[in-house]
């Protein structure tokens, strides 16, 4: 609830290392993740959302958790782990934490490579 409540790095970078995409506008439910890297360790991050609650939850919580952690830790990162560090969703919003987490994913990708050589 916290991080639906006060929800932390809400906007975007000028120069992002990476940036990805989840969702789509036309379901109405998207989420946009950008992120500084330093060589392979996540600098900072930060997140747009159209979404619910549970999906404003989930980009801010990911974006604290990222922070200082380097790609491959973050790519190993999946859904249920965020549901965990958010005290669970309801079974009807499960898919928000794959959207943040996929859009993570998508961002770390485009800074490093695919497959992310740094």
């Amino acid at each position: 609830m916290e991080n639906f409540l006060a929800p932390r790095n809400i906007g975007t970078f000028t120069e992002p290392s990476g940036e990805g995409w989840a969702g789509s506008f036309e379901s109405g439910r998207f989420l946009r993740m950008q992120v500084i890297l330093r060589g392979d360790v996540v600098q900072q991050a930060r997140y747009q959302t159209y979404g619910c609650a549970p999906v404003i939850a989930a980009g801010s919580f990911l974006t604290e958790w990222v922070r200082g952690r380097t790609v491959e830790e973050a790519l190993q990162f999946g859904p249920s782990e965020l549901e965990a560090g958010l005290g669970g969703l309801p079974s009807s919003s499960r898919f928000c934490a794959a959207l943040a987490v996929d859009a993570l994913h998508r961002a770390l990708k485009q800074g490093c490579g695919d497959p992310p050589p740094c």
